[in-house]
């Protein structure tokens, strides 16, 4: 149960918007041990449909990760929030107008939120220039989100017991790509299973590769860059997997979306490297 004081230090903070899962009361009364207690229940903060489109390019020497995030016509709530959890060093972080970005405030949480009600996503809506820097190549990086509520929990009837309180419970989660947070390759061979992961996840499971032949090509390349190396022959790994990235090229913005594009591109485009360096 809470205090007196740390009622009172709870309220403070939602009034202030400080706490992200601070939002719209949903009071109970329960009787415990005969006592009659008030419990408050944070209300879920996924009622949208959103969708993240991130795209990947160079800038000088590092690469450029950019997002765009859209709510769809169906969503009941605001996007106001989102975070993603990560070890990853980024840097050069770029925030859409009437919004913050937040890094170190908590070990490896990176997170945007709005800075008022005008600048969250709308249902219908699009926003853009969510950006960083990273020296670190792509991965698959899961991402924590939240819709608004006002909160309406008046002073005096502060909760006795709080339920859903972790910010994990009410958001909502998704898939996009993020740096990975050490892009060293310390076997060639076991990251050729990595990237054949990667292809298989892009087909398979989050539709950033749409034609089932061009899973079955790129798959067929990747076992044989995995066959070059398995029997010593790196400039024949290499030969192959130029072939890989040359498809990833033709079919980006077809078949091969931003994400799928990014992912499986530079990932190979490094392997190669070191394919070379072997070679």
């Amino acid at each position: 149960m809470f205090t007196s004081n740390r009622k009172n230090i709870y309220l403070l903070f939602c009034l202030l918007y400080i706490v992200p899962f601070c939002s719209q009361a949903q009071l109970r009364h329960e009787v415990v041990d005969g006592d009659t207690i008030v419990i408050f229940s944070h209300p879920m903060k996924d009622k949208f449909e959103e969708t993240v489109s991130a795209t990947v390019s160079y800038k000088d020497s590092s690469l450029l990760y950019s997002y765009q995030v859209s709510s769809s016509p169906d969503s009941e709530q605001n996007i106001w929030y989102w975070m993603v959890l990560s070890e990853a060093e980024i840097f050069g972080i770029s925030s859409p107008v009437g919004w913050k970005n937040y890094k170190g405030i908590n070990p490896n949480r990176y997170s945007y939120s709005s800075t008022s009600r005008e600048y969250r996503i709308a249902p219908d809506s699009p926003l853009k220039n969510f950006s960083f820097m990273s020296h670190s190549l792509p991965t698959i990086q899961q991402y924590f989100m939240e819709g608004w509520e006002q909160i309406i929990l008046d002073p005096g009837n502060e909760p006795d017991s709080v339920e859903n309180e972790s910010f994990f419970d009410v958001a909502k989660q998704g898939l996009t790509i993020f740096p990975r947070p050490n892009s060293d390759i310390t076997n060639i061979q076991d990251f050729t299973d990595t990237l054949q992961t990667f292809r298989y996840r892009s087909c398979e499971e989050l539709g950033w590769i749409t034609n089932k032949g061009i899973c079955n090509s790129l798959d067929v390349k990747l076992r044989n860059v995995e066959r070059h190396l398995e029997r010593n022959k790196p400039k024949q790994a290499g030969n192959v997997l130029n072939a890989f990235l040359n498809e990833l090229s033709a079919q980006r913005g077809k078949h091969i979306t931003e994400e799928g594009y990014a992912l499986l591109y530079y990932n190979a485009e490094y392997l190669q490297q070191r394919i070379k360096e072997v070679d």
